[in-house]
């Protein structure tokens, strides 16, 4: 959970979803103590670097599986500035890359929303130029 305030001191509170799946059966069998290790895959955006960035960044998301996903950029009262990408991307482990142009926007903290036809994930970018 994070907090934003915008330039006339509003505040703003939005959580990130990030999706965890572990497999059905386990990765390794304990020793007989009925622990056993799972190996669980994380799923969502792992990365936006630069962050904060001047106007170029690069999100990086991974998905369960192949799915249609649509990227918006959203102002932090949900408005959509844009939609950055409308289209299929992998999934299984692949990271999927897509760059960001920011030069439209002004200074502040924008939320990138990914959503699936499962999933939605969020993440915040901020613009300092």
């Amino acid at each position: 959970v994070w907090t934003a305030i915008d330039a006339c001191g509003n505040f703003t509170t939005a959580t990130q979803v990030v999706t965890v799946e572990a497999p059905i059966t386990p990765v390794v069998e304990g020793p007989g103590d009925g622990i056993d290790v799972f190996e669980a895959e994380l799923h969502g955006i792992s990365s936006t670097f630069p962050n904060p960035t001047d106007w170029k960044s690069t999100i990086v998301y991974t998905l369960p599986s192949d799915d249609d996903v649509v990227i918006d950029v959203l102002e932090m009262n949900g408005k959509s500035m844009s939609t950055i990408y409308n289209g299929r991307a992998y999934g299984g482990g692949n990271d999927n890359l897509i760059e960001f142009d920011g030069s439209a926007l002004s200074n502040g903290v924008y939320i990138v929303r990914i959503t699936s036809s499962t999933n939605v994930y969020f993440e915040k970018i901020m613009i300092q130029k």
